[in-house]
């Protein structure tokens, strides 16, 4: 079992990620992830489905559960039932509480060595590393038809977006060249991690890709 912890501001949205599984390895649902009962009730995640619309889910100090035929504390989706929808490791998520407090991932870290994930062609998706670590996509393995100009979007602290572009040449400071990677904003070739742990990101490349994310590389 592993967990990990990010401190949720008041009343914005934090773009986070989906880091591990239930125990056993399948897909876990926000009530496994998130079951800390210091969570604000009203606290709200925002999941992106197949149509490029947002899903949403509140905690609830009363979701109804079908299983047991009465009322919990806990994620409810729109009609207030508790939620029961598997989330892959490696989705990225929109989390925003009524007050400022600290959001507790919780599972078992994925026991393959890595995770691919596939990204549809011209719209951004929310992802994030699959295991509970950064993520520097020139650690990481690409499809090998990766598309120039594939962008990358983090937030920042000011709420603002920083973007990074897949370059056919952009300059690496410690070879004093330039090579093909992903560069920042100053197409420099990017050499530290992005995301930091428990964070997502969007991503949106001209062309369907696949990237692969190991767990040597999340290390």
């Amino acid at each position: 079992m592993g967990y990990e912890k990010v401190a949720l501001p008041s009343n914005a949205y934090y773009l986070s990620g989906v880091q591990f599984v239930k125990v056993g390895g399948e897909a876990a649902t926000l009530n496994d992830l998130f079951p800390a009962a210091d969570i604000p009730y009203g606290t709200e995640v925002l999941t992106l489905n197949e149509q490029g619309q947002y899903d949403s889910f509140t905690y609830l100090e009363e979701a109804y559960d079908a299983e047991i035929d009465d009322f919990v504390t806990g994620w409810g989706d729109g009609f207030e039932e508790i939620d029961t929808t598997g989330l892959a490791p490696g989705v990225g998520i929109w989390v925003k509480a009524p007050e400022n407090c600290d959001l507790t991932q919780v599972g078992e870290v994925v026991s393959s060595d890595s995770v691919t994930i596939n990204v549809p062609a011209g719209a951004y998706t929310m992802i994030a590393n699959p295991f509970p670590a950064g993520f520097n996509p020139n650690k990481v393995v690409w499809s090998d038809n990766l598309p120039f100009e594939t962008e990358i979007l983090t937030l920042n602290e000011q709420g603002q977006y920083d973007s990074f572009t897949y370059l056919e040449e952009a300059y690496d400071a410690v070879l004093d060249d330039f090579v093909t990677g992903w560069g920042d904003g100053f197409e420099e070739i990017v050499a530290e991690d992005i995301a930091t742990n428990g964070q997502g990101l969007w991503i949106k490349a001209p062309e369907a890709i696949t990237l692969t994310i190991s767990k040597s590389s999340a290390e």
